[in-house]
């Protein structure tokens, strides 16, 4: 984790950090921090050397980050695997140090008959709206169009990371097909493409190490990730409407208690940080600025 650089008192856990252009004038008249956490085994952070680094190790580490560089208190933002890495913060490290969340993966259990039957009763009785069809529909074509790479990387990632790291055009289109299938008709440039693609490449790790995480949070929580997901501390949900998950905002409210914040956006997919900068920052702000409902979590550090 040396290189992950001190910015700032949130801590980002994304694939790709949030781009704001105003950034270093903003954080110095606001006086705010912000740490980007580089997940262990990717980017140019070092890879797990044992088996059975699953999620409640990677929110360890972060955890240990902040503390390591001396903040006591801190919030924390998601997407991807930082979502159920920041979750996991919350639950194990708040309220005492993890104070506040945002995610903008937003999850939750459906209707189900014995552990959400109120809410498969609603589902039987009121019908859904066109918005929430449509989430559901790209739920459904997500679920059985493109998950196939999850039950490779979930299952043998070793021979995967084989191809992976023998060929930079394998890895190209490995990870090309996802930035465009998982976002709202995002206009990539070659230069943004091959940035992404020689992060991976160029890796301390090698493009292998990103992979083993599926395998080893799939053997972890082979109930998957939509249960026991309730925090001690408040949350606040992004909405996008190209997410691979687009569930019905009763479905995710009811399996989240504390959350306080909301947002939903017209545009945007799955990569928010990258393709939606401004409007993922916008809610951030809400949340934590003034009169947001998760203003001065953290004492004495409101960045006004």
């Amino acid at each position: 984790m040396k290189e992950v650089r001190r910015m700032s008192k949130v801590m980002w856990t994304e694939d790709t950090e949030m781009q704001d252009p105003d950034a270093k004038r903003t954080q110095a008249r606001r006086g705010e921090d912000r740490d980007p956490l580089c997940l262990p085994g990717y980017g140019f952070s070092e890879a797990p050397k044992k088996k059975g680094f699953g999620i409640p190790q990677y929110a360890e580490v972060g955890h240990r980050l902040m503390l390591a560089l001396g903040y006591n208190e801190y919030v924390t933002q998601g997407g991807d695997w930082g979502s159920l890495i920041t979750r996991k913060i919350a639950q194990v490290y708040g309220p005492k140090h993890s104070k506040a969340w945002h995610t903008n993966t937003p999850i939750g259990e459906g209707p189900h008959p014995t552990r959400r039957p109120w809410l498969l009763l609603s589902y039987l009785l009121f019908k859904l709206s066109p918005k929430e069809k449509a989430g559901l529909e790209r739920t459904k074509w997500f679920s059985d169009k493109g998950i196939g790479y999850f039950k490779e990387q979930s299952t043998q990632p070793q021979t995967l990371g084989y191809s992976l790291a023998d060929s930079p055009v394998g890895l190209l289109g490995w990870i090309y097909e996802k930035l465009v299938n998982w976002t709202d008709e995002y206009p990539w440039t070659d230069d943004e493409v091959l940035t992404w693609i020689s992060i991976y490449w160029f890796s301390r790790a090698g493009p292998a190490a990103s992979v083993r995480i599926y395998y080893e949070v799939s053997n972890q929580s082979p109930e998957g990730f939509a249960r026991n997901i309730e925090t001690p501390i408040p949350v606040g949900h992004s909405y996008f409407p190209k997410e691979l998950a687009v569930l019905p905002r009763s479905w995710i409210k009811a399996s989240n208690p504390t959350l306080v914040f909301e947002s939903e956006h017209e545009g945007g997919g799955h990569f928010a940080a990258h393709e939606r900068p401004e409007a993922l920052v916008g809610d951030l702000r809400k949340m934590f600025g003034k009169e947001g409902p998760a203003f001065g979590v953290v004492p004495g550090k409101t960045g006004f």
